[in-house]
């Protein structure tokens, strides 16, 4: 009797191309648009944010579209002057996207301090 040896494979055809905003606090709580190509409405979707110790926070994502996700940038670092690399996966058990898109970290301004308060004087050009 002839036999047949074959396998499946299932290849998901997606690219992370950008973020929107490209910048954000160190704080935790900024929405990320990750925009791109093939996203998948997928409850197992994620976006994986490169830490300072070289290990990847990662968090559920919302599906928007094909070619939009939107994710919450838990809290990051401001060394990095050129940003981290983010990355999506679209199931829990593949690898991340392969890409070179960065997120850069600052921290927001803040006005008042323990020490003091800032006051902003509008029309006058200073604080």
């Amino acid at each position: 009797t002839p036999t047949s040896n074959f396998q499946v494979l299932t290849i998901s055809m997606y690219a992370l191309e950008g973020l929107v905003p490209h910048v954000a606090d160190t704080r935790a709580g900024t929405t990320i648009t990750f925009k791109g190509q093939g996203f998948l409405n997928t409850s197992e979707v994620q976006c994986a944010f490169l830490l300072k110790s070289g290990a990847y926070h990662e968090v559920n994502a919302t599906f928007l579209n094909k070619t939009a996700l939107t994710c919450v940038a838990g809290e990051g670092s401001d060394d990095a002057c050129l940003g981290r690399q983010v990355h999506v996966r679209m199931f829990r058990n593949q690898q991340l996207s392969a890409n070179d898109v960065r997120l850069i970290r600052y921290p927001a301004p803040q006005l008042g301090s323990q020490q003091g308060s800032v006051a902003v004087v509008p029309g006058r050009g200073y604080m």
